[in-house]
């Protein structure tokens, strides 16, 4: 009997170490799939916590409190466009042929302002003799003189602003210019119409006669040649236009 027992523990104490042996390599699979699996349920749960609080933070804002009732919204992050969203510009199209010269422009001609010309009349009496009768506006240039009328100087001696045209006897003679002083016709600025009158134009039988001067500038006077004015009548009308 006791040698059986003597036996029987001796295998009985190899059994229990081999157990234990087992138990400690099962241990160490059991230990080892641990240290591969933790990192990556960690590593995973750690990126959804992480995705999740930024799309709370995107999407809506915080809320912090005051004191009292009312709470005051304080947005954690303000979301910036991205460039990628950002829409393109429109194309520009280039002309395939770009005009190497300017249009020609026609100018529209601005309409001159219609001016009315100066003009007057006046009446000139042959009684008066060289005591001119002046203008009242100025003239310069360019001037058309238009005369009508007729006078007669002693006694049956008639002219009109540049002829004598019967005698003493009031007898129809060839018409006469007298171009010396004092003329018995039209005076200009103190002096025969000569002066201003060039050529003098041909007689005309209604005594009506128009003439280009050039004036000086200033007023212009108009009288008759004749020292002896006793014996005169009749009258020129003298119409002065500015051209």
């Amino acid at each position: 009997m006791n040698v059986i027992a003597n036996t029987a523990y001796p295998v009985q104490r190899r059994n229990g170490r081999r157990r234990w042996l087992l138990i400690a390599v099962a241990s160490l699979l059991v230990l080892a799939s641990l240290l591969t699996v933790l990192p990556m349920v960690f590593s995973h749960s750690s990126s959804q916590t992480q995705s999740n609080v930024q799309n709370t933070s995107t999407s809506q804002p915080l809320l912090t409190a005051t004191q009292g009732t009312t709470a005051t919204i304080v947005p954690s992050h303000i979301p910036t466009r991205s460039p990628h969203n950002q829409p393109a510009p429109a194309s520009t199209t280039i002309p395939a042929t770009i005009p190497t010269s300017a249009p020609t422009l026609t100018p529209t001609p601005t309409p001159s302002p219609t001016r009315t010309p100066t003009t007057e009349t006046l009446t000139i009496y042959f009684i008066n003799g060289m005591n001119g009768v002046p203008t009242i506006h100025s003239y310069k240039g360019k001037v058309t003189i238009h005369v009508t009328g007729e006078g007669e100087e002693y006694t049956n001696k008639w002219f009109d602003a540049f002829y004598q045209y019967t005698d003493a006897n009031g007898n129809a003679i060839t018409p006469v210019h007298t171009s010396s002083y004092p003329g018995w016709t039209l005076w200009i600025n103190g002096g025969v119409a000569d002066n201003y009158v060039n050529p003098i134009p041909a007689y005309t039988g209604n005594h009506d006669y128009t003439v280009t001067i050039n004036a000086p500038g200033g007023a212009l006077t108009f009288a008759i040649g004749d020292t002896y004015l006793k014996d005169n009548s009749g009258y020129l009308r003298v119409t002065v236009t500015q051209d």
